[in-house]
């Protein structure tokens, strides 16, 4: 009975510590690490981010070893973590607020209102993510091409309120088609048979042969053969 009694409570003890390993994301081995794993999932949410810093909030000693991570919360809203963690069996909440810096595009040079922004226009700056807000554009993609509504100075945060898509193209236009393959540029002519934005896909009927083909708006008068 009394062998009986000892392997139940040996049993009883090898369930309760697989249990608590199973529940274990990760065991990190100090809070500089928990920091790091924390940091990997912050960039997994905002992967544009640069430089994240963590702070704190509450009583957590920077001496806490074998840490058993249970699950790791970000809220995008808030910048805020949640981080349950278990220490010797008993649970502690590892929580606080999160910062980093990102890279926006910008301006390399002042730009007159109804000018089209090209690719060379644009440079990256780091900037706070708290002042990033949601009318500010993040990808360098969704300038160029676009036109100023308004004069916009070099190195400053650019707003989608700030832009439009600018007609590069009109129906009926007299343009230049390009044909580029392996470094051979041939130039030719034809007719716009619709408007289009640069980067915009026209049919364009070619002035000699009649034919109608399909080009990429390539910036004002001309295109390029897909």
């Amino acid at each position: 009975m009394k062998l009986l009694l000892l392997t139940f409570l040996f049993l009883s003890l090898l369930f309760k510590i697989s249990r608590a390993d199973d529940s274990c994301l990760m065991i990190v081995s100090d809070v500089k690490q928990l920091n790091s794993l924390i940091a990997e999932e912050v960039q997994k949410v905002f992967p544009q981010a640069i430089d994240i810093y963590l702070d704190r909030l509450g009583n957590y000693s920077e001496d806490t070893s074998n840490i058993c991570v249970k699950n790791i919360i970000i809220d995008q809203k808030s910048y805020g973590f949640r981080a349950l963690t278990s220490i010797n069996e008993k649970n502690f909440l590892y929580q606080g607020r999160f910062n980093f810096r990102v890279l926006l595009p910008t301006l390399t040079r002042d730009i007159q209102k109804d000018e089209i922004i090209r690719s060379e226009d644009i440079t990256l700056i780091d900037f706070p993510s708290n002042k990033v807000h949601g009318n500010i554009i993040t990808e360098k993609s969704h300038i160029i091409g676009k036109s100023a509504k308004i004069n916009i100075k070099n190195g400053k945060t650019i707003y989608y309120r700030e832009l439009y898509t600018p007609t590069a193209i009109r129906k009926n236009e007299l343009i230049n088609v390009l044909y580029n393959r392996n470094g051979l540029v041939i130039k030719m002519s034809g007719i716009a048979l619709e408007n289009g934005a640069v980067n915009d896909v026209i049919k364009v009927k070619n002035n000699r042969s009649g034919i109608v083909i399909s080009a990429i708006v390539q910036d004002n008068k001309t295109a390029v053969l897909q």
